[in-house]
């Protein structure tokens, strides 16, 4: 992208070359990423300018992340170009943390065959059976009764019953009692 040399001139005087390979700017900073007046009243972030400079455009529906993950950097080395996905996935947030775990909070690695996604978020098939066999002792398997009246249902979701202790307690799964749920209007 074409900018005149006076803008360029003004913008080389805030950038400060440091040894490691990045070039920091030292003008006005927003949350660790360098500010940059183009005229009077626009301004635009350093390393967006900067990427500009060497690149072109940054292409729709990307934004410009730091490979040296120094915000106040402008070495158009240091920048690409990807998807807001890929970047936040790059960070050090905790959504970025969250997706590196190999392993849940138990020990159980994320392989394939153990790993339940549920509204793009994962969990542990080992650690969520281990808790419906855990609750399947603690409420006891009932010997399977006669499917319940609609007050009876609404009286135990009232008591805070969840449809698994429902369907337990009719000796059914709790797909079932959903269903009966469903059937009689009882959510």
């Amino acid at each position: 992208m074409s900018h005149p040399p006076h803008l360029l001139r003004r913008f080389w005087r805030h950038v400060h070359k440091d040894l490691e390979g990045c070039w920091t700017w030292t003008g006005s900073l927003d949350d660790g990423y360098g500010r940059f007046r183009i005229n009077g009243s626009t301004q635009m972030y350093a390393h967006v300018f900067m990427y500009e400079v060497e690149n072109g455009t940054v292409p729709p529906g990307h934004v410009v992340d730091h490979r040296c993950r120094n915000r106040a950097c402008v070495n158009p080395a240091h920048l690409e170009a990807v998807t807001s996905y890929v970047n936040t996935l790059r960070g050090e947030g905790p959504t970025a943390r969250n997706a590196r775990k190999r392993f849940c909070v138990n020990g159980h690695e994320f392989t394939e065959e153990n790993t339940l996604w549920k509204n793009e978020r994962r969990n542990c098939r080992t650690c969520k059976k281990a808790a419906q066999d855990r609750l399947k002792k603690k409420v006891g398997r009932a010997p399977r009764k006669p499917k319940p009246t609609a007050d009876q249902l609404r009286t135990d979701r009232r008591q805070g019953r969840s449809w698994t202790a429902i369907g337990l307690k009719y000796g059914v799964s709790d797909t079932a009692a959903r269903k009966w749920g469903k059937q009689m209007g009882v959510s």
